[in-house]
Order: structure tokens, then sequence, then C-alpha cells
């Protein structure tokens, strides 16, 4: 009887352990058109960047976000852009006219 409760117990805890894992990814909040998390580009990059699409959503209505992380945190590289293009709501809705160009640099 002691053995099955401590396997019960030890099913459990190993379930209640994992649960986080499964949903752990974190995407970054945007301050900006380049958003340089991975610190990959220089200030002037990042600078002449900006100024870039900032012209093109100016004549264009479209709305471009650069992004660079470290890691994709073990999800796909496709998962990870959705999920970050429908978090930072990339675009007008009415026009579909987001573009998201995303870098991660240990994957």
């Amino acid at each position: 009887m002691v053995s099955n409760k401590f396997s019960i117990v030890s099913i459990i805890f190993i379930f209640l352990w994992l649960i986080p894992l499964s949903g752990a990814v974190e995407y970054p909040s945007p301050s900006g058109y380049v958003n340089d998390f991975a610190h990959m580009l220089s200030p002037v990059d990042i600078a002449r960047l900006n100024d870039e699409i900032t012209a093109i959503e100016k004549d264009t209505t479209v709305e471009i976000a650069i992004v660079t992380v470290d890691s994709l945190q073990g999800v796909s590289v496709e998962e990870y852009a959705v999920k970050l293009f429908e978090k930072w709501g990339i675009g007008k809705k009415e026009k579909d006219n987001g573009l998201l160009i995303l870098v991660s640099k240990n994957d």
C-alpha cells in the first residue's frame, strides 16, 4: 500500500514539475521597430533601420518589425514568429500588411 501511494505521489510530482516547461516560452515586448534583444546590431544600425522602416510605413502603411533573440526557447521558428507577430499586432488588421523579420542568434 505504501509503495502504491509513493508511486502515485511520484507521478503527480513529475507531472506538476513538467507543466511549467510546456508553456514556458517568453515572448519579449516591443520597444520600437527594431528590437535587438540578442545585441547583434550597433546603435547606428538600429537608428538607420528605424529611419528606413519609418519612411516605408509613411509611404505605404506597411508595418515592419525587426527582432533578434538569443534563442527560440525550444519551439520552431514558425511557431515563435507567429506567436510574436500576434502578440505584437504587427500590421494593420484591415490591411494585413505586417512584416516580421526574426533572427535567432543561437538556433
